[in-house]
């Protein structure tokens, strides 16, 4: 439901002008609330929000790249990807159909991958502590499965539905 509401508002041009650096903390806020449904099982903690806008860090660099980690969520502003029309992935994932490339209408959209990306880092090495035992045991290969699988709730069920309405919406006016 809540992505729904979520693909309303973006329809309804509510983010278009929300300055990149809100729309990364913003989206922070709703990545770890999808997380924090119990059908995930991550077992995340209610401070989780408020802990990873804290362990933010914004910063605009021509060539830098953004990471995350223990305690730490660094996103770079100036993304190599901006102003793409696709969003890619590392070689590994770009040909998974739900966690791979994907079509974007504009640099929200990427700023939504790479926020759900690092998202899916800053939760693999900060709260493995708080996941199920199935989890816990390959948390530390930092694209591997448990990566992969905290990443994916995030992609299937939050980001690509929203890119893909927009892209819609985007491709109509077009035509």
């Amino acid at each position: 439901m809540k992505t729904v509401r979520l693909m309303n508002e973006f329809r309804n041009g509510k983010y278009d002008a929300m300055p990149h650096n809100k729309f990364v903390e913003y989206m922070i806020h709703i990545c770890i609330r999808h997380l924090s449904l119990k059908k995930y099982e991550l077992n995340l903690p209610k401070s989780a929000v408020k802990e990873a806008v804290n362990d933010l860090h914004l910063y605009v660099r021509k060539n830098g790249t953004s990471n995350a980690g223990f305690r730490c969520i660094n996103i770079n502003l100036a993304n190599w990807q901006m102003g793409n029309k696709e969003w890619s992935e590392y070689k590994s994932l770009n040909d998974d159909p739900v966690i791979g490339r994907i079509d974007v209408s504009d640099n929200k959209d990427i700023l939504m991958c790479l926020v759900a990306h690092e998202v899916s880092h800053y939760i693999q090495y900060t709260y493995r502590n708080w996941f199920p035992e199935y989890l816990k045991k390959e948390y530390k290969k930092p694209h591997g499965r448990t990566f992969q699988k905290i990443y994916r709730y995030l992609r299937a069920d939050l980001i690509n539905p929203i890119i893909k309405d927009k892209r819609e919406q985007y491709l109509e006016r077009l035509a």
